[in-house]
């Protein structure tokens, strides 16, 4: 692969994450109303779907619930994107083999620290380093798909040609 080409990838995963960091601090930056009404919706909608025999009171409860493990969910999942599109972007450089894992690891834990922070000015938002440790659990995950994937061209290749 020419260089034009490498790191033309590399512009084009780096510009996708810096996209992705926009539209993640741009989640963070609702309010709780914001952030809550919109988790929420999807979440009501299902449980009306499934769950129509249950009283008010156990209905809040599993909404409560629900509506937590969604937002979790939700931080795991934009992490895992972020991570591999860092992983992306960091392995077009000519760097050693595990420099782009490392790096793309690097700077999802540095995103993930500063957007809690920055939620520490959003009304009605806190930041907590247990939402960094779920960032960064997707993160590591996006990581090792990478990685997997990327070995398992390489283990393929060299199968195909032991044959």
């Amino acid at each position: 692969m020419d260089n034009r080409k490498k790191y033309g990838l590399a512009w084009l995963f780096g510009s996708l994450a810096g996209l992705w960091m926009i539209f993640i601090f741009l989640f963070s930056n609702q309010d709780t109303t914001a952030s809550n009404a919109l988790s929420g919706k999807l979440v009501r909608g299902i449980l009306q779907l499934f769950c129509q025999n249950l009283s008010d009171q156990q209905f809040l409860s599993l909404f409560q619930t629900c509506n937590l493990i969604l937002r979790k969910i939700t931080h795991f999942s934009l992490y895992l994107i972020l991570a591999v599109l860092l992983t992306l972007t960091f392995s077009r450089l000519r760097w050693k083999p595990w420099i782009p894992y490392a790096a793309a690891a690097g700077g999802a834990l540095l995103f993930a620290v500063s957007d809690e922070f920055h939620q520490l000015f959003v009304s009605g938002r806190t930041g907590s380093m247990w939402d960094v440790g779920i960032d960064m659990a997707g993160a590591v995950l996006g990581i090792g798909i990478v990685w997997i994937v990327r070995n398992w061209r390489r283990w393929r290749r060299k199968e195909s040609v032991s044959r």
